[in-house]
């Protein structure tokens, strides 16, 4: 049987055509097992690597979200919130190009100025008027403002190359993103 507190999860995330737009809380920045790939000491890099090269491989080495087969794919961590408990679970991961990863991470598109670049490509891939992003986002940075003034406890116990990094995953350190 399901915990409650998995059930109170919300479901109903700021959608964008493909693209869920979910802003992770500032206090959470710099906490996620890509994050703690790139952190001098922790030895998880090799880690990172066997679930990129997993997940490309589910993916078929496409892009999940426009298909592309070409140019560079990264792998997006996906995450759910807990609101009662403040847990930042990982719920799984999604392949995508580069312009399609500038769409999901739009609020860092915007900072690093290639937010022209993120809305050109949703419109290209959706159909859609660049309002409904722009609509999304707005959902998603007011649940994000809400957020951001709790401190969360990062859950990937659901990744198996994850076990026994867990604390060096919740001591991150925030880290400043440049275009």
């Amino acid at each position: 049987m399901e915990s409650q507190s998995r059930r109170e999860m919300k479901p109903d995330l700021p959608m964008a055509g493909p693209y869920e737009i979910v802003l992770v809380p500032e206090p959470s920045w710099g906490r996620s097992l890509a994050d703690l790939a790139y952190r001098k000491g922790t030895g998880f890099r090799g880690n990172w690597n066997r679930i990129t090269k997993r997940e490309l491989a589910r993916a078929g080495g496409k892009c999940e979200y426009c298909g592309a087969a070409d140019g560079r794919l990264v792998v997006h961590e996906e995450w759910e919130f807990d609101d009662e408990t403040l847990t930042q679970r990982l719920k799984g991961y999604k392949v995508s190009c580069l312009d399609c990863n500038l769409i999901v991470h739009a609020g860092r598109a915007s900072i690093s100025g290639y937010l022209d670049d993120a809305k050109e490509h949703f419109e290209k891939v959706t159909g859609l008027s660049i309002n409904a992003l722009i609509a999304a986002v707005l959902s998603a940075t007011a649940e994000w403002k809400r957020r951001s003034r709790k401190k969360w406890r990062v859950d990937v116990s659901s990744e198996a190359f994850a076990q026994g990094f867990e604390e060096m995953v919740n001591q991150g350190q925030a880290k400043l993103w440049e275009p």
